[in-house]
């Protein structure tokens, strides 16, 4: 749907903040890239991908990456305290890993984590360079088929326990 409308609208402003302005065509181009960059390093449909950032246009273009790679994407708040953040990786298993810079640095206990994962992908995500003008990957639609009842993304809540409880959502 997102694709459709980028097509039909592309110089129409998809995503704004007080910093910057994307049109849908900008935000489809960056987004392809993106998920043609995670296809590249072996992320595959339904692998998790986590995504630590704030609320920004950034993130709009790292879930829309993530989601025409046909992965999962789970959002990692940079306020959660290190230790309910690994615990929710832990569940989560993530094979990818973006860091929104902007997001701040990694607190170190979550960096050494993150970095001792094997076969994990990790990608650093300048918002201001989203073009991602040092990536070869190709600006063109991602070739992933996506149906309503593939899985889309992973929240966790606090549970009935106080411990993090892994939910999923499908794209229906």
């Amino acid at each position: 749907m997102f694709r459709s409308h980028a097509k039909k609208a592309p110089e129409k402003v998809a995503v704004v903040s007080k910093d910057e302005t994307w049109t849908y065509r900008e935000l489809d181009a960056r987004s392809d890239r993106l998920a043609n960059e995670l296809l590249a390093a072996g992320i595959q449909k339904e692998d998790v991908v986590a995504i630590y950032a704030h609320r920004s246009p950034a993130l709009v273009w790292a879930i829309l990456g993530v989601m025409k790679a046909g992965a999962v994407f789970t959002i990692i708040d940079p306020a959660y305290p290190s230790s309910r953040t690994i615990e929710c990786m832990r569940m989560a298993q993530p094979r990818g890993w973006l860091h929104l810079t902007a997001a701040g640095p990694l607190p170190e206990e979550l960096d050494a984590f993150i970095r001792q994962q094997k076969d994990v992908f990790i990608l650093e995500l300048q918002p201001r360079s989203a073009e991602n003008a040092e990536s070869s990957a190709p600006v063109e639609a991602p070739a992933v088929e996506v149906g309503p009842d593939d899985l889309a993304c992973m929240s966790f809540t606090s549970g009935s326990t106080g411990k993090p409880k892994g939910i999923l959502g499908r794209h229906g």
